[in-house]
């Protein structure tokens, strides 16, 4: 079964990755406005900088070529669609790229909303203590949430693997940010 999730959630992470190298080597800047606009709400922004259009198009077409790849490599070797629990024979790839790539990039926002409510600056972990460790935490976990939701809802994921997707979604997101953060394709490790 964990196999099996890794291998499914794959399209997300590629997603994620070529998400990264793009805003590190600064492309389509044109597309790098704020969603929120730089509108406050109760004097403090509503999503911060970080979140941009070029962050949720480059997320949508990265996701969904990742999907791409991943059907392709399916498609000549087909005994790997054995271990996708999204089934590219029911739904294109190219939709369940984009319903992956569209949970990514809302399921961000709220713990984004939620760390400028707290003072804390886009793409800072905030202070010691527990509210930092529940915000880094909510880091790592807010897309795996929003990707296993729609895994469920729309890529027919069993709910049950769903939730196992949760967990492990977390936990690559966590691993994933690490060894970006190494490379150097991030600021911050963690």
């Amino acid at each position: 079964m964990i196999l099996k999730i890794l291998y499914t959630i794959l399209p997300v992470a590629g997603g994620g990755i070529l998400h990264m190298m793009v805003v590190r080597a600064k492309w389509l800047q044109f597309l790098a406005i704020p969603i929120d606009g730089g509108r406050s709400w109760n004097g403090k922004r509503i999503f911060g900088d970080h979140k941009t259009w070029r962050g949720i198009v480059v997320i949508l077409a990265a996701t969904a070529l990742s999907a791409g790849l991943h059907a392709m490599v399916e498609s000549r070797s087909p005994d790997l669609s054995d271990y996708n629990y999204v089934d590219y024979s029911t739904i294109a790839w190219w939709q369940a790229g984009l319903w992956w790539g569209i949970a990514y990039a809302i399921s961000e926002l709220p713990n984004s909303f939620l760390k400028r409510r707290a003072g804390i600056a886009p793409g800072e972990g905030g202070s010691a203590g527990l509210r930092s460790v529940l915000l880094s935490l909510m880091d790592q976990a807010d897309s795996a949430i929003g990707c296993s939701l729609i895994a469920w809802l729309a890529l027919g994921v069993p709910f049950d693997i769903a939730l196992w997707m949760i967990i492990l979604g977390t936990a690559v997101h966590l691993l994933i940010n690490m060894l970006l953060g190494l490379a150097g394709l991030r600021d911050r490790i963690i």
